[in-house]
């Protein structure tokens, strides 16, 4: 590949935008018989697309089955513990391997999803799995490798990712306000823990490993549900979102999040005003202007070097109870969260779009947003990324150079004002770029090893987001995790247990290619100052620098 042809995916690998379980697309109208999306089977407590190595289905596990005319509307087994059949709504679902054939459990039908336990008895090994509606098959079975075990852990949200089914020592639901103690003893639910005895399950609570006491599944009172009790390390961090996960069978599962304190009550959020942005509601700016240096090493004699400055801005109303941005759910200092799922094309359209991502209701803050500095201004639309200096990499913009824009200093973000709120401005403080020392040396990233990265940072007081991501060409899985720490420590290590989940890189990778890996600065505090609020309750507006390059993970 030369670099002329990987530039129209250039922008797709800087960062890639990881969401719960995937939409559909647009079923066809006529009638035929049940069809199974593809992908479409995967653990119903993970979330996380088969192909990627922690999304195997072990027998014995809840599993969703994501397809089109799958069943009526949505019908399920009423109560908990409730004798199940191998039927419900007319729906079933079976699972074959050779002349074997086992009927999988239906618990929730629905014409897009099937939710169904897989049982014990199914073998590891490639199986078929087809779905029959009032007797009639899906033409193309979904196929999968079972395993012994994998195991998935269900979140609070039911998408695979944030805050953990965890329930403290008293039984009560782990939460920001009641959050675990080091050395407390808590239970985490989860499903696909299977035959795990060989190797034993390990829980890793920051990468620390915790003492297990108990792993068992509730076939008496949630078929399917395994809870694991462990008591958390006492060296466990602080913090409202340190990440769990769970290694069974040789595979690693999501990650969750568990809410710790030192002392009885609420967490406290460690690494400050970012971390506290999931809990605001009301109306909120979100602002942010990007520093970019990218590098593309496509051969050993092929690279393309790129420097963007790119601006976004966002206003949004969210309401308590809606979804917060799951990139904003920073892990506790010095520990790595992942998100897996489908690549988002529309999320991938500037650097900064998992940076900044609304997820409320969009207000009409005017025409345009204006970015003034010390050598001029730009204007751009709202609720989008704009270049604002620089070269970028997407070939409509190969005959354009800026000069760049983004020079240390203050710069002031307005807009008019609109239907939804009154003339807003706000100032953002551009600082020098993070240096990645050793950028150059960091060709292959060996997943069983881990890898280490080094910078200088031009705010000791900040935080350095480190981010490994990549993308399985067959199925679009991707796989992402990222890490956080203080910019003072100049380092940080990228662990086994988060890597696990990055597909690896083929050899003759023909796709997009989406295998990068970033490291990002971050301001340390809120530096932003609404000189004229125009009704808005929250700003968030932050300078982040990022320097990003393709590698190969083995």
């Amino acid at each position: 590949m030369t670099v002329r042809n990987a530039i129209p995916f250039a922008l797709l690998m800087v960062l890639c935008a990881v969401t719960g379980p995937g939409q559909n697309a647009e079923a066809p109208t006529d009638a035929a018989p049940p069809t199974i999306a593809q992908g479409g089977v995967i653990n119903l407590a993970s979330r996380m697309p088969a192909r990627l190595t922690g999304g195997a289905i072990a027998g014995g596990s809840l599993v969703s089955i994501r397809g089109w005319r799958l069943g009526p509307a949505a019908e399920q087994a009423r109560a908990a513990g409730a004798t199940l059949t191998p039927s419900l709504a007319g729906v079933s679902v079976r699972v074959t391997q050779g002349p074997v054939e086992i009927d999988a459990l239906p618990i929730m039908v629905s014409a897009g999803e099937i939710q169904a336990l897989l049982p014990d008895s199914v073998p590891p090994g490639e199986v078929e799995v087809r779905v029959l509606r009032n007797g009639v098959p899906s033409r193309t079975p979904a196929r999968l490798h079972m395993v012994e075990s994998s195991f998935g852990a269900f979140s609070q949200n039911g998408r695979g990712w944030g805050p953990g089914d965890i329930r403290n020592a008293d039984g009560q639901l782990n939460s920001l306000d009641h959050a675990a103690r080091p050395g407390e003893i808590v239970t985490l639910r989860g499903t696909g823990l299977g035959r795990a005895k060989d190797p034993a399950p390990q829980v890793l609570v920051g990468s620390r490993e915790a003492r297990i006491t108990s792993a068992a599944d509730r076939k008496g009172q949630a078929p399917g549900v395994d809870e694991i009790a462990f008591a958390l390390p006492d060296e466990t961090p602080a913090g409202c979102y340190v990440p769990v996960r769970v290694r069974s069978g040789g595979y690693v599962s999501n990650t969750v999040t568990a809410a710790i304190s030192r002392s009885a009550g609420a967490c406290s959020t460690a690494d400050g005003w970012m971390g506290a942005q999931p809990d605001q509601h009301g109306k909120l700016a979100f602002l942010a202007l990007v520093r970019v240096s990218l590098r593309l090493v496509l051969t050993r004699r092929e690279k393309a070097d790129y420097l963007m400055d790119t601006g976004y801005a966002s206003f949004e109303l969210r309401k308590s109870g809606d979804q917060p941005n799951p990139y904003y759910i920073f892990p506790a200092p010095g520990t790595c969260t992942t998100l897996a799922g489908p690549m988002t094309l529309a999320s991938l359209i500037r650097p900064e779009s998992t940076l900044v991502r609304a997820s409320g209701v969009p207000l009409d803050a005017g025409d345009n947003v204006t970015v003034q500095g010390v050598d001029g201004q730009r204007k751009f639309q709202g609720a989008r990324a704009s270049m604002l200096g620089g070269t970028s990499p997407l070939p409509q913009a190969q005959s354009k150079r800026f000069p760049l824009f983004l020079t240390p200093g203050d710069f002031t973000f307005s807009t008019p004002g609109g239907r939804d709120m009154g003339p807003f401005t706000s100032t953002v403080h551009v600082t020098p770029a993070i240096d990645w020392t050793n950028r150059d040396g960091i060709a292959t990233v060996d997943r069983e090893r881990g890898v280490t990265v080094k910078w200088r940072a031009a705010r000791p007081n900040g935080w350095v987001l480190i981010t490994a991501i990549n993308s399985d060409e067959e199925s679009g899985g991707v796989g992402l995790c990222s890490c956080i720490e203080h910019a003072s420590a100049g380092s940080f290590h990228i662990p086994q247990d988060a890597l696990a989940n990055v597909p690896p890189t083929p050899a003759d990778s023909q796709g997009l290619p989406t295998n990068m890996l970033l490291v990002a600065e971050l301001p340390g505090d809120d530096t932003a100052r609404a000189l004229s609020p125009g009704g808005i309750e929250h700003v968030m507006a932050f300078f982040a620098s990022v320097s990003a390059r393709t590698v190969s993970f083995r």
